[in-house]
Formats: C-alpha cells, sequence, structure tokens
C-alpha cells in the first residue's frame, strides 16, 4: 500500500531544531525517528522512508500520528525521546 498521498510540513524553524537535535543525538533509535521526520518533510513518501529506515510503514504511520497529534515541536521532541520502538 502506497503513502504517497501523505503530506507531512515542518515549519522552517521546527525543521531547523529538529536538524540541530539530530546531529547531536547519541541514542539511533531517536535519531531515526528525527531524520524520518526530516525526510517526510522532504516529501519522501511513507514507503519510501520506512524502506529507508528498515521499518515497516505502519510503524512510521503509527509515529507520524503522534506527531501530528503533538503539535509543537518541543512536544513532538520531547514524545520522540519517550515512544518505545514498535
Amino acid at each position: 500500500m502506497s503513502e504517497q498521498g501523505t503530506t507531512f510540513r515542518l515549519e522552517p524553524e521546527d525543521r531547523k531544531q529538529i536538524e540541530k537535535r539530530r546531529k547531536k543525538e547519541r541514542d539511533v533509535r531517536i535519531y531515526s525517528r528525527y531524520q524520518a521526520l526530516l525526510w517526510l518533510d522532504d516529501g519522501k513518501s511513507i514507503d519510501e522512508v520506512a524502506a529507508l529506515l528498515d521499518r515497516d510503514p505502519s510503524t512510521l504511520r503509527k509515529w507520524l500520528a503522534l506527531f501530528k497529534k503533538k503539535g509543537s515541536t518541543d512536544s513532538i521532541i520531547s514524545l520522540i525521546a519517550e515512544t518505545p520502538e514498535i
């Protein structure tokens, strides 16, 4: 099932903050979640990002639903760190 119709956009300031935190992140799980957000913001589909991260697309859809629900970058960043690996 292709997820090409799914659009995820970060505000420019949010993207800068996520890029900055990703560069400093040592936990591979959290780094992957930051990277997923950036790739989705770049216009990659959920299927493409899932393949790049070797994850099931349903995992990315769950992450994305949680990220969209939170609303602010600070909330997203804290959620990234708190969400267990699915």
